[in-house]
């Protein structure tokens, strides 16, 4: 892994996409993309098992990522929600959702 190129790469997607707050639980409990970056920005300064962790990091933060870009360039489907709390409304949500809504019999398409 090219450290520095993948630093660069995630840096892009997250001013581009606005991930800076998004939460990640690498060890059990959120913590900011932002935050995990920073550390990963030490990287020339780490040691050699510092290192390790750090690729390890990032490694399991490509996927997770990628996902996110993903679901952001989804179509943007507009439905009618027809159960709960806001029933009769029209809203827009990404496909996945939309078709988890629909599929639950809670929105229908518009």
């Amino acid at each position: 892994m090219r450290v520095h190129e993948t630093l660069k790469e995630i840096e892009e997607t997250c001013n581009k996409y606005g991930f800076w707050n998004n939460k990640v639980m690498p060890y059990g409990f959120g913590i900011e993309v932002r935050s995990l970056f920073n550390n990963w920005k030490d990287y020339d300064n780490c040691t050699y098992d510092s290192r390790a962790v750090i690729r390890d990091e990032i490694k399991g933060f490509l996927p997770i990522l990628r996902s996110w870009v993903e679901y952001e360039n989804e179509p943007i489907i507009k439905v009618k929600i027809i159960k709960g709390e806001h029933i009769g409304q029209e809203k827009e949500y990404h496909k996945s959702l939309a078709d988890i809504l629909i599929e639950s019999e809670t929105a229908i398409a518009r």
